[in-house]
C-alpha cells in the first residue's frame, strides 16, 4: 500500500506501509483511491497521468457528491460520496460539529 501525503507533519511519522509526497510510486499501483480533497485542493489532475496503468481508480468522500462525468472523463471509474437524506436534522448536526449519522447515505456511481 502506498499513501500519498501532503502534510510534512505527517509524512514525518512511522508507518507499516509507504507514505510519501511523491506521486510517481503510484505508478506500479493496480488499484487506486484517491480522496475527494483532491478535487478541492487542486491535485486531482496532477495524479492522474500516475494512474493510467491501473486497473482501478476511484475516488472517494464527502466533497466528491458532484455530477460524476467530468471525473469519468479522467478516468476514474467509481466515485464515493456522502448523499444527505434527512437535510434539516444534517443542518443541526453540521452546525454543531456532530456526527452525520442516519443523515447521510454512502453512494457510489460507477462508470458504465
Amino acid at each position: 500500500m502506498i499513501v500519498l501525503e501532503k502534510s510534512q507533519n505527517l509524512l514525518q511519522g512511522s508507518y507499516s506501509f509507504t507514505m510519501t509526497d511523491n506521486p510517481a510510486p503510484l505508478k506500479q499501483c493496480d488499484k487506486i483511491l484517491i480522496t475527494a480533497t483532491t478535487m478541492t485542493n487542486d491535485s486531482l489532475t496532477g495524479l492522474m497521468p500516475q494512474c493510467v496503468d491501473a486497473s482501478f481508480v476511484g475516488i472517494m468522500g464527502p466533497t466528491a457528491g458532484c455530477l460524476p462525468d467530468s471525473l469519468f472523463d479522467l478516468g476514474i471509474q467509481a466515485v464515493g460520496y456522502s448523499r444527505i437524506e434527512i437535510p434539516e436534522l444534517f443542518l443541526q448536526r453540521f452546525k454543531k460539529g456532530l456526527k452525520w449519522g442516519e443523515t447521510t447515505r454512502k453512494v457510489w456511481a460507477l462508470t458504465r
